[in-house]
């Protein structure tokens, strides 16, 4: 309890009006790291949610050193923020709880603050973390679905995709690469290999026109495209197929 001195007198926390001004103290700007949680939110209009949802973090040390130095009316302005949005988005999680008043009166560590708030941003976070997964899965559905449907067409890509949901492509790429583990175009490119493929074996099509089938306008890179994806040439695919087997 470092010596004998109150966390109230720490932070500076009076009766008067201009104790309360005084600047908080060794409760705040110690504890866990936050990495770049909350910047600067003492006195702004932060959407808090969209903050949280951008870093990815609940660790409630940072927060507290983005808060040293301002006085005790910032401080608390800050902090029931935070609880308010903490109350919002967890409303079966509330629960009868001293005032912040209180809570700053009272605290003797980092750690009293810090409780109140930590676990539920933990698990704020946690089902943030889940509705963004599933939105990339509906995503990556989504693509896929219009991969399989318009693979054929040679204008189809990801900026044609994003166009059509009203995205970003730059923004489609990354979602979908992030939770597919493969690009758009080599996607588009496989489908397209995995046809051709098909019209080789089944089909007596020559190579140019299998290509112009599955959109793909120049017959060199068709080859170059087949190759990186079965390992051979189209030509070859289709011999070794006639080929009995000895």
């Amino acid at each position: 309890m470092r010596g004998c001195l109150h966390a109230s007198q720490e932070l500076g926390i009076g009766k008067t009006g201009a104790q309360q001004r005084l600047v908080l103290g060794n409760l705040l700007g110690v504890g866990h790291e936050l990495g770049v949680l909350l910047e600067p939110l003492v006195g702004t209009r932060l959407d808090l949610r969209k903050r949280l949802e951008q870093t990815g973090s609940a660790d409630f040390g940072k927060l507290m050193e983005q808060l040293k130095g301002e006085n005790y009316e910032n401080v608390l302005f800050t902090l029931k923020r935070l609880e308010h949005l903490l109350d919002s988005a967890l409303p079966g999680d509330s629960a009868a709880r001293p005032t912040l008043e209180k809570l700053l009166a009272a605290a003797q560590t980092p750690e009293d603050v810090s409780i109140r708030f930590e676990p539920r941003l933990e698990k704020l976070l946690s089902q943030q973390k889940a509705q963004k997964h599933n939105r990339t899965q509906e995503i990556v559905i989504q693509i896929n679905q219009r991969l399989e449907q318009g693979f054929r067409d040679t204008g189809i890509g990801a900026q044609s995709i994003a166009e059509e949901m009203g995205v970003s492509a730059a923004y489609l790429r990354k979602q979908y690469l992030t939770e597919a583990g493969i690009s758009i175009g080599d996607k588009l490119n496989q489908l397209r290999m995995d046809e051709a493929s098909r019209l080789l074996l089944e089909t007596d099509q020559p190579i140019e026109s299998i290509a112009r089938q599955i959109g793909v306008e120049n017959t060199k890179y068709f080859f170059v495209l087949f190759k990186k994806f079965k390992g051979m040439t189209p030509r070859q695919f289709r011999c070794k197929a006639e080929t009995p087997p000895l």
